[in-house]
């Protein structure tokens, strides 16, 4: 597998995707797919970073950051040291544009992971039809939250009637 740059210490990769080389016009549309699942199979993480996402200042600094939690530069939080609560949609939309490279998603409700008066995490769900099936909108952290992902929701299986709940992830 051709990779761009392999930290093997962290089995991490990353592939710098140019807008044009890599585009449909010169790449087949599951050529990225197709190597991050090679990449995987190969007990390798693979990050894309997108040439459009590299030139703008906050995309690049959620990157970096997600490159350096790979690699254990981060400082990390259990989440049996955070604590769970609510939090309004201008905190979640300022939270989200900071900590996820898609930015903000509206959501019905935010769950917010809280560290000594930090907000260090957020999961925003919206229902879908009023019938118990719900959609996870966005997840992202300021730092690595080791089981941060299972304490919000399992905050949210306790809070609110779901009979589903469905979500997507882009393997970029």
């Amino acid at each position: 597998i051709e990779l761009d740059i392999y930290i093997p210490s962290h089995n991490v990769a990353i592939e710098y995707n140019g807008i044009y080389w890599h585009s449909e016009l010169f790449k087949d549309k599951h050529f990225h797919q197709n190597k991050t699942i090679l990449a995987k199979d190969n007990d390798i993480k693979l990050i894309h970073v997108w040439e459009s996402d590299w030139v703008d200042h906050e995309k690049r600094k959620i990157i970096v950051d997600k490159i350096k939690s790979m690699c254990g530069m981060v400082d990390s939080v259990y989440a049996r040291k955070t604590s769970v609560c609510l939090i309004s949609t201008d905190r979640a939309r300022s939270f989200q544009e900071h900590t996820h490279i898609q930015g903000f998603k509206g959501s019905s409700i935010y769950i917010g992971l809280m560290y000594d008066g930090d907000l260090v995490g957020c999961l925003g769900m919206t229902e879908k039809g009023g019938d118990g099936v719900w959609h996870i909108d966005r997840f992202s952290t300021s730092k690595r939250v080791v089981g941060g992902f299972s304490k919000a929701l399992s905050f949210f299986k306790r809070s609110y009637y779901w009979r589903e709940v469905n979500t997507y992830a882009s393997l970029d």
